[in-house]
């Protein structure tokens, strides 16, 4: 019996999974069984996955149940110690499962182990290393501020997983950043200071290109925040079926920290899709969705001020006239971000 089993779940992502699954099925470690779960694809996801013979490999097809719903049932199944998460799109260096595996058997108290992860766009032009936490992460209190992992890169042990309760079906977005902060309570960790995995962003499913959910995404890693902080006062986190109750309640009485968190990152994103797709539209409506957190965000609400003259040179299709606008509001940002006091951070550099 292998001693690692990875995991994929796929929708929709078409000749990205063919990269993908070869960059699991030629890694330097082997003894592994690779679950790749197609997840009510309706393109040409059956017939590309067809095409790979690999004993290791088990395809599964099924109606569209969703990524947390996909990953508890598979993991149900699962026997092996070692589970690996792999990104559907993403790219696992030859590596990857080889570097991961002996860090584990060689630290028994690491629960989890990620690595450096670059982050690409699907064309290959924009590339970049994501900022990385400390090496080992002891307590919840370490990822408090955001999440250690992108989930894709990860290998976890699968009795620290079961100690921990799994993923938790409720959460529709951050399940893994809940699993993280449950883990860390029962074992450290840990990130490999090694670039091992590429994450590849496609426009057509990055849930940044639509905003409700980049919303939403946000919402629900503020309450595994909430409850993480809740554990670590002593009380306990409340019955799965009570969870959605509790979901709301923090939902409508997010912290000062929380909304400006929210705002900054919902502008931020809207500014990655500006400089990725051209669609001022996003930023826009990413800049009202910031003010409605937090009120006081000068950038956001500087570009709703202009968004008349901006969305009126898109209709005239006049791009000189929209440099124009747009290099007038980015010298009034910078003028602004290097005031002293301003009393808000830097906009996030693009992605």
């Amino acid at each position: 019996m292998p001693i690692l089993t990875v995991i994929t779940s796929t929708r929709n992502k078409g000749d990205y999974n063919i990269a993908a699954t070869r960059s699991i099925l030629q890694q330097t470690f082997a003894d592994f069984r690779y679950i790749l779960v197609n997840d009510g694809s309706t393109d040409d996801t059956r017939s590309i996955l067809k095409e790979f013979d690999d004993p290791r490999l088990d395809i599964v097809h099924q109606e569209n149940k969703g990524f947390t719903r996909t990953f508890c049932e598979t993991l149900a199944e699962v026997t092996t110690p070692y589970v690996a998460i792999h990104g559907a799109g993403d790219i696992s260096h030859p590596e990857r499962l080889e570097r991961q595996i002996a860090y584990l058997d060689a630290n028994s108290s690491v629960g989890a182990v990620g690595c450096f992860v670059e982050r690409t766009t699907a064309d290959g032009r924009s590339r970049h290393v994501l900022q990385q936490h400390k090496p080992v992460i002891d307590t919840a209190d370490d990822i408090i501020e955001a999440n250690c992992f992108t989930h894709g890169e990860v290998v976890f042990r699968r009795a620290v997983y079961l100690q921990a309760g799994g993923y938790r079906p409720f959460f529709t977005y951050c399940q893994d950043y809940d699993l993280w902060f449950r883990m860390v309570e029962i074992a450290r960790l840990a990130i490999i200071d090694c670039l091992l995995y590429r994450q590849v962003m496609i426009p057509e499913n990055s849930i940044s290109c639509c905003l409700s959910k980049t919303e939403e995404q946000l919402l629900f890693a503020a309450f595994a925040r909430h409850l993480a902080r809740r554990r670590l006062a002593g009380d306990q986190d409340p019955p799965a079926t009570m969870l959605s109750e509790a979901f709301q309640k923090c939902r409508r009485s997010l912290c000062a920290e929380e909304r400006r968190r929210i705002a900054w990152i919902m502008f931020a994103t809207g500014r990655m899709n500006y400089r990725g797709t051209g669609s001022i539209a996003i930023w826009i409506e990413a800049a009202k969705t910031a003010l409605k957190y937090w009120p006081a965000h000068k950038h956001a609400r500087k570009l709703v001020v202009w968004s008349p003259l901006l969305l009126l040179a898109r209709r005239l299709n006049s791009v000189k006239i929209e440099r124009l606008i747009m290099r007038r509001y980015r010298r009034w940002l910078r003028a602004e971000d290097t005031r002293p006091n301003a009393g808000a951070p830097r906009i996030p550099k693009a992605k």
